[in-house]
């Protein structure tokens, strides 16, 4: 008889599990874009099926701290990618578009759109709670890895040293 309470339960579980999951956000990378000569990696981060997901479920991270740099980001993205360019094909039911937040406080965060169709659009201000069908832009700035300026120093300093065995 426990067995069978138990067993009953574990299925009850599993059959409710759907109704409580958050889809869990994914990160496709698109390329790299160059902004005020710093190059930047941009991924797009949307939820994996087709569920609204607010601000708060999907966490972006911020790179840009006032709306001139991300209106910035915005144009550089739509200058780089064209406005035909399918946003996130992985996403196939985010609308036409990608938010590119520069700003967050307590109930609101501020951001620009680049549309494939419209181009840039915004500033505008969201609830982050409120359910919406969009990627957000993730933008991370491409830095040489130390290892890599070392191993070009030393490969400097040999080549300079190659050099002046052959003068000699």
């Amino acid at each position: 008889m426990k067995a069978r309470i138990v067993g009953l339960l574990a299925v009850g579980l599993l059959l409710a599990a759907p109704m409580f999951a958050h889809a869990v956000p994914i990160l496709t990378p698109i390329g790299n874009v160059t902004i005020n000569s710093t190059v930047y990696s941009v991924s797009l981060l949307s939820a994996t099926d087709s569920t609204d997901q607010s601000f708060d479920d999907l966490n972006p991270s911020i790179t840009f701290s006032d709306a001139a740099s991300a209106q910035t980001a915005t144009s550089a993205l739509i200058a780089t990618f064209g406005l035909g360019f399918n946003w996130n094909p992985t996403c196939a039911f985010c609308l036409d578009g990608v938010r590119i937040v520069y700003g967050v406080d307590a109930d609101t965060y501020q951001y620009f759109t680049a549309s494939a169709s419209f181009g840039l659009q915004g500033p505008f201000d969201r609830s982050r709670t409120e359910n919406n069908a969009f990627s957000f832009a993730q933008f991370t700035a491409m830095v040489p890895e130390p290892d890599s300026l070392l191993l070009l120093g030393f490969g400097l300093v040999g080549f300079s040293f190659s050099r002046r065995r052959n003068v000699s």
